[in-house]
């Protein structure tokens, strides 16, 4: 895994894309505060903290380390302008919706789960 953030290249007119591996020994939360800080001022001073959105504990329990197996899907949390993705509890990416195009994120926070 990379021990760098990016910003997609390729966005498109409405959204911007962040993106970071999960480093070992750091949780899916860490990761995605450590993307967060990354964010233009203008977006992060904005955005609301995540437990006002989604249990931290929770979200890190869904990629918890088993000895069963590997936990694969996709976990999405989306609120303002934001929606923060954990990808198969290996990547984050965080998109922005650009403050100059007309909104498509609702209004109301959503979590949504995607099985492989």
């Amino acid at each position: 895994m990379s021990d760098s953030s990016e910003r997609d290249p390729h966005q498109d007119d409405e959204t911007i894309t962040y993106r970071t591996d999960i480093q070992p020994n750091e949780g899916v939360t860490g990761a995605i505060v450590r993307l967060l800080e990354k964010l233009p001022e203008r977006v992060y001073d904005d955005v609301t903290p995540l437990y006002d959105h989604v249990d931290p504990e929770a979200l890190e329990h869904l990629f918890a380390d088993t000895t069963a197996s590997v936990r694969r899907g996709t976990a999405r949390v989306t609120f303002e302008d934001v929606q923060i993705a954990v990808l198969d509890g290996d990547r984050v990416e965080i998109r922005i919706v650009d403050e100059t195009a007309p909104s498509t994120t609702p209004d109301r926070s959503e979590c949504e789960i995607d099985s492989p």
